[in-house]
């Protein structure tokens, strides 16, 4: 009796053993996610770079050449000037959220404004730990990047779709596929 009743405990604990042991592409996909944030962070961390709307092929830029609080961001043909170029840092030891800051802003970052009962997109001074300036950049694998909040991962960076206009407004939407919230970073 006392030997079946350790066969069976010896076979569940395989079974258990082999069913909580992740598979190796879960294992693999996992790392790799993990590596593509980290070289994502290694190149982007301080470089200057354009983000680039798919959509519209024009770069995102501090309106008005102005870096003050509550200063929309909006879509300008791209051009070499400071409030076009960004600098991309990696918040917090495993790279996987980041601060966008204008070049020559300061300490401003790209920041979800709540104020008058609407979100606006704005620049505003950094502050640490504060959710509504901390962005997920996700890799889609394309050489495009989807821009998250951190503050709500269902929305994303982009413009109205099928908003092309120069001076358009940058927006909080419902992530999604669509090129309006797809990004490239050069």
């Amino acid at each position: 009796m006392s030997r079946d009743f350790g066969m069976a405990a010896l076979s569940i604990f395989f079974f258990v053993a082999i069913a909580c042991t992740p598979k190796a592409s879960e294992v693999s996909a996992a790392k790799a996610s993990k590596d593509r944030a980290a070289a994502l962070a290694k190149p982007l961390g301080g470089r200057l770079t354009s983000i680039r709307s798919l959509d519209s092929n024009k770069c995102l830029d501090a309106s008005e050449n102005s870096f003050n609080n509550g200063q929309k961001i909006v879509q300008l043909s791209c051009q070499v000037t400071p409030t076009q170029r960004w600098q991309i840092h990696a918040n917090g030891a495993d790279n996987s959220t980041f601060v966008i800051r204008p070049d020559g802003g300061g300490d401003t970052v790209i920041d979800i404004s709540r104020e008058s009962g609407s979100v606006d997109v704005v620049l505003w001074k950094y502050t640490e730990g504060n959710v509504n300036q901390l962005w997920k950049i996700v890799d889609l694998g394309d050489l495009t990047y989807s821009i998250r909040s951190l503050a709500n991962l269902n929305k994303c960076l982009g413009f109205a779709e099928e908003n092309t206009d120069d001076n358009s407004r940058l927006s909080l939407l419902d992530c999604s596929s669509a090129k309006n919230l797809r990004w490239s970073l050069n």
